[in-house]
């Protein structure tokens, strides 16, 4: 048995597990230590969480910080933190006394005959100094062992071994001496006032205090020169007592660190330097909890342990103790506050690596699974007959999170990727499963029924006690089927969750709260929100019903105080909420992977024309009445009635308890139907409606995206009209296939009475829609063919295709449903609303069916070879072609799409036949770069030239042409190129000239806001305008373009900041690059812009990084905008426009006038090859460095950027 290096108490061998019969001494913890020593640790971290004595009454009192000049002689010294201090009555009432060994004391005359406070004074010299001499001792001994209720040791030796050292390396030292929080250095003192809640609340502020004082995480009462004297320079944050919810005249100290909001140059909050990405963790959110109870074997059991005062619990850094300095009542008096605290940005995440690790070492002891939600924790267990075969499925799991990458990271959360479930969306895990689950019902004595599991309560303290970790017993809730966690309550026996009585009667009252007032202020608005989000977990259709809400939260603009009026229609919303909270019961099923029943249902709608829908290879269409798009109608609202037609159709055959899957290629009714709402209010009342019928029916939507080629309603809704022997229709009162013989209805309204709907309010969009006759139009020749839909019962599928067999469990809810068959996952495209420009007349191709008039970046794609070759029928020959196609950038794509449509009218022109186009000879090119050479740029006739290559390439015709001669030809187009079509050198940006755009601007406007911050953000991170910015409006894409949850801070050792921005996807790298910049001196500083953007325009999470509000809602910057207001500024500061490139050209320019040398350089602006020296617009100041005498180095350094290989 090896010895434990700190304590010397004998330590389990390397291979210990908790709970293994004889592992330890009988009564000994799993370090081996004797009853004895775990009782007084025990005792130690009682008196650490001690509550504060109970008083009668509390006049204003003095607390004792460390020490003082002179000491009673009946105070004691005793060892340093570890026991009580002894009453304070002891004392006389004139002189501040405390033992000399303690951190902190309360001090002078009994609490409840107190006088009034007097600030803590020294009246002569020699006492100041020795006073200060023992609070730097003090200071000392805290600092060497940090106030915890944790065994820094026992954590070191659990770590170690199950080999978690490496995951958590810093933890135990940081239990020991504190934890980094991100506080930077304090420079100045700064001491706003507190809140006034705690004049109102004086019983309670004194409560509180008193208690921090006692469990001595305050060392005080200071007056700012000692404080300043002992840790230098501090800053306080603004202290409140906020209400705790559900528990009259009780009280949380808030400690508002991200004051002051506006920042000034030499006064920022403390969070505001604290980037929360930095500090993450695990979270147990509704998803990860619901995959969990989903994957229990049946007669699964929780339990929940909470935390006692979890972020107080943990010690920070002293050199971080001047960012946490408290501001007592008194105008000059002080407490150093010595632990985390919540409202710190980082506190979460502090607190979270230790919760982490705990629920680490819990697992590698066998015991879970576990989940947590900051100091709220769920512990899981089995029956031991389970035991095997579920952790045979944690094992597969296990190897599905490592294929996916293991640990992830979004924001400050860390998750583990699982399986794709049916829905399209992912299993979530808050651990990587690698640990078993393990039989632990031998290594203590325990009831029968605890005995039947898999371990106990028993063996979760017996860890808990090793650790030190403090579990508040008035929450402890033991083992159970029914539980309540996250503020739900979960029946695993039924897996069911819902929201507890008292949840529903809370949220009535804060409803009628809120009807009881005209106007409310933004934080009155956020906690109504709050609560009804929560309550949406449960009630998915809530969603709808919070989008007025949503609208007022984002008219504050910076004013949170000032009450506003919310929008109307709000009433009714929280009308219906009101009639859905007051139902008895209120729960769901908890989400799984569960059966999707596939009827192969497509909706499709085109402003131009109509409404459209398939089921199977059956079609119904409506058409859209002049008129129609007003009031906020727009295609998006056409699409959704589209998705409701669809839907009211499926319901009609569809069992109770079924979850149908539907498509549409419409990305914003498809993804907003995942939220359940959309933010435009006309598709929303649709949305409202949809969850109205599906209620009624007990059934679930899941919606999936599909591009536009792919779906086949748009035949309907773009040309009608397909074969009428496939349209849905209706008989003698029932409804059935026309022209087919089937047991299956799908009813629709008769096409006399398009506003009769039996089975919704048709008549809701008469104004707007009208069926369309049939006609006897023949059925296009292009039109998929679908197999019509199975029977309802059948147990056959709808396609030959296999399906593929999960790892997970997947179980069918009504009648009919099967698993989905095995699908191409859906290809981004680009969107494009309206139609594409007439051709000029000098470039008018000759019409044929092989090039239909189209946007130029869909002429790759689009426009077919006549010997393309055929494919075998198990091929997508389309699919390949449009993956293909996505190799390339979309200003690449339209610009060899420019190039094939000029290739192909000047074949029209010569009469070359469509079969010599492709594959296209040498001599063929030849000629026709020839022809152009002369008039045209070589660089515009090489893109020519490329764009012919790619049309072979994504077409798969081989390319012909002799790359040398090829070469030849394009040099001899560029040596030709007409002086008209000579590019002039592109100027560059500079400080001065930005400095000039901005005094142009106007200030609070939206777009100039998003403008000025996307000019100086890719200034001074040297990177690409169209990096920043958007093609059109309404081509932003999140997996393409920033975001404003691309942006992060971090810092380097020595504390300075810099900004980074993940770009997603660049010209470059298609897994997406960083760019970074830091703050600035002057008007151009991008921090500040940035800053100001964020606040004023408020982008949502999900959208542009610079879009800027405009009218009722958020435009993308698009790269036409941005640039055009550029120059527009320009003209009116008398300057002469420059082009967008120049930003990246000046932004290489001052880099290297600042001295920053070429290697930087090169990897700042993420240039691959030496073309960035183009950039050298003024090479006399910057290689002045490089040409002086004695300057070798530098000199190299340049030779070895600069030159090509075979010349150094």
């Amino acid at each position: 048995m090896e010895r434990h290096r700190t304590t010397g108490v004998r330590a389990p061998p390397r291979t210990h597990r908790l709970g293994v019969v004889n592992v330890n001494p009988k009564g000994a913890d799993v370090l081996g230590r004797p009853p004895g020593m775990s009782r007084l640790l025990r005792a130690t971290r009682a008196r650490f969480l001690a509550p504060a004595q109970a008083r009668t009454a509390y006049p204003p009192v003095r607390y004792a910080l460390g020490a003082i000049v002179t000491r009673s002689a009946s105070v004691h010294p005793r060892p340093f933190g570890m026991e009580h201090p002894r009453d304070a009555g002891e004392t006389s009432g004139d002189v501040l006394s405390v033992r000399k060994a303690s951190s902190c004391a309360p001090i002078g005359s009994d609490l409840r005959a107190a006088p009034a406070p007097a600030r803590v004074t020294s009246t002569s010299a020699p006492g100041a100094g020795e006073r200060l001499m023992e609070l730097r001792r003090v200071l000392a001994r805290r600092k060497c062992s940090a106030l915890c209720p944790y065994d820094p040791d026992a954590w070191e030796h659990l770590l170690h071994v199950h080999n978690l050292l490496g995951k958590y390396p810093l933890l135990p030292q940081s239990l020991r001496t504190g934890f980094d929080a991100g506080i930077p250095p304090i420079a100045v003192t700064h001491t706003p006032d507190n809140g006034p809640s705690i004049k109102i609340y004086p019983q309670a502020y004194l409560d509180i205090i008193e208690k921090e004082f006692r469990s001595e995480r305050y060392i005080g009462p200071l007056s700012r020169t000692e404080v300043e004297a002992l840790i230098g320079p501090f800053q306080s944050s603004p202290l409140s007592l906020v209400p705790k919810p559900g528990k009259p005249n009780k009280f949380r100290a808030v400690h508002n660190f991200s004051f002051p909001r506006a920042a000034s140059a030499t006064f920022h909050s403390i969070n505001y330097h604290i980037n929360s990405d930095l500090y993450p963790c695990t979270w147990g959110t509704f998803p990860t909890v619901c995959t969990t109870i989903w994957n229990l074997p049946p007669e699964s059991q929780a339990s929940i342990r909470d935390v006692a005062e979890a972020y107080r619990s943990i010690p920070i850094e002293p050199n971080q103790w001047p960012g946490l300095v408290v501001k007592l009542r008194d105008s000059d008096s002080f407490a150093i506050n010595t632990n985390d605290n919540f409202g710190l940005a980082s506190a979460g995440g502090v607190y979270g690596l230790v919760s982490d690790a705990g629920a680490d070492i819990f697992r590698a002891e066998g015991i879970g699974p576990i989940s947590k939600w900051v100091d709220d924790h769920i512990f899981f267990r089995i029956l031991r007959t389970h035991i095997h075969q579920y952790n045979a499925q944690r094992a597969k799991w296990h190897a599905v999170i490592t294929d996916n990458g293991g640990r992830l990271q979004d924001r400050s959360r860390i998750w583990y990727r699982g399986e794709t479930m049916p829905n399209g969306l992912p299993m979530e895990f808050d651990e990587d499963l690698s640990y078993p689950v393990r039989d632990l019902s031998n290594s203590s004595p325990r009831s029968t029924l605890d005995a039947a599991y898999s371990y106990a309560s028993a063996d979760i303290d017996r860890v808990s006690e090793t650790l030190g970790i403090p579990w508040e017993p008035t929450k402890t809730v033991e083992f159970d089927h029914h539980v309540q966690y996250l503020g739900l309550a979960w029946d695993l026996q039924e897996q069911s969750v819902s929201l507890p009585s008292a949840k529903k009667e809370k949220y009535l009252r804060a409803i009628q709260e809120w009807e009881s007032q005209c106007t409310h202020t933004q934080e009155a608005t956020q906690k109504l929100y709050g609560k009804l989000l929560h309550a949406s977990l449960i009630i998915p259709a809530g969603r709808a019903y919070l989008t007025r809400l949503e609208t007022m939260l984002g008219t504050f603009h910076g004013r949170p105080f000032t009450p506003h009026h919310a929008p109307t229609g709000t009433a009714d919303d929280l009308g219906w909420w009101s009639r859905t909270l007051k139902h008895p019961c209120i729960t769901r099923r908890i989400p799984g992977p569960i059966v999707l029943v596939d009827r192969q249902a497509f909706s499709d709608a085109s402003s131009g024309v109509g409404i459209g829908i398939t089921v199977g290879n059956r079609w119904r269409a409506w058409r859209l009445i002049p008129g129609w798009s007003g009031e906020g109608r727009d295609i998006g609202w056409a699409e959704a009635v589209g998705f409701e037609l669809l839907i009211c159709t499926l319901l009609t055959v569809s069992s109770e308890g079924d979850e149908l899957q539907v498509f549409g290629d419409n990305r914003g009714v498809v993804e907003g139907w995942w939220k359940g709402r959309s933010r435009n209010r006309p598709t929303n009342e649709v949305f409202k409606r949809i969850h109205a019928r599906l209620a009624n029916h007990a059934c679930v939507i899941h919606s999936r995206y599909v591009p536009s080629r792919l779906n086949p309603a748009g035949k309907p809704s773009y040309t009608p009209f397909p074969s009428p022997t496939s349209l849905i229709t209706s008989r003698q009162g029932g409804y059935t296939m026309s022209g087919v013989s089937s047991s299956l209805p799908y009813p629709f309204p008769p096409r006399s009475s398009p506003s009769s709907l039996t089975s919704m309010h048709l008549s809701t969009h008469a104004r707007y829609v009208i069926e369309y006759a049939v006609t006897s139009r023949l059925p296009s020749q292009n039109q998929p063919s679908m197999p019509p839909p199975e029977q309802s019962g059948s147990t056959s599928g709808n396609s030959s295709r296999p399906q593929a067999t999960p790892s997970f469990p997947v179980r069918q809810t009504g009648k009919g449903g099967q698993l989905i068959h095995s699908r191409y996952v859906a290809l981004p495209r680009t969107v494009r609303l309206g139609a594409p420009a007439a051709y000029h007349p000098s470039l008018t191709p000759r019409p044929s069916p092989l090039r239909p008039h189209c946007f130029a970046g869909d002429r790759l794609r689009l426009w077919q070879p006549s010997t393309r070759a055929v494919a075998p029928n198990f091929i997508d020959i389309e699919r390949v072609v449009a993956t293909l196609a996505l190799g390339y950038a979309d200003g690449t794509k339209e610009s060899y799409g420019s190039g094939l449509l000029a290739w192909h009218v000047w074949c029209d022109a010569k009469g070359v036949p469509e079969g010599d186009r492709a594959p296209s000879s040498q001599i063929l090119i030849s000629a026709f770069i020839s022809s152009l050479t002369g008039a045209f740029a070589g660089r515009t006739i090489r893109n020519y030239v490329y764009g012919i290559r790619a049309w072979h390439v994504v077409h798969s015709i081989p390319w012909r042409p002799d790359n040398d001669e090829l070469d030849l030809m394009l040099k001899a187009a560029d040596r030709l190129t007409p002086a008209s079509s000579k590019r002039k050198k592109r100027q560059p940006y500079t400080v001065d000239f930005i400095r000039r755009l901005w005094e142009q601007m106007t200030p609070d406007d939206p777009f100039d806001t998003a403008v000025f911050a996307c000019l100086v953000c890719l200034f001074y991170s040297a990177s690409r305008v169209g990096e920043f910015t958007v093609r059109r409006l309404n081509a932003f894409d999140p997996a393409v373009h920033p975001s404003v949850r691309s942006l992060r801070r971090d810092q380097d050792r020595e504390g300075r900041q810099v900004t980074i921005l993940q770009i997603p996807r660049t010209k470059t790298s298609v897994d997406g690059e960083e760019v970074y910049w830091s703050a600035q001196n002057g008007p151009t500083d991008p921090e500040a812009a940035m800053e100001r953007h964020l606040a004023l325009n408020q982008p949502p999470e999900d959208h542009h990084l610079f879009a800027y509000k405009h009218k009722d809602g958020y435009r993308p910057l698009t790269k036409t905008a941005f640039v055009k207001r550029l120059a527009t500024l320009a003209r009116s500061a008398g300057l002469d426009p420059l082009q967008g490139h120049g930003i990246r050209i000046g932004a290489t320019l001052e880099y290297l006038l600042r001295g920053v040398s070429f290697e930087a350089m090169k990897a700042m602006g993420r240039w691959q090859s030496d073309a960035f020296t183009l950039y050298l617009r003024k090479h006399a100041l910057i290689l002045a460095p490089y040409i002086q005498a004695q300057a070798p180095q530098v000199y190299d350094d340049f030779v070895r950027i600069t030159m090509p290989a075979g010349v150094r």
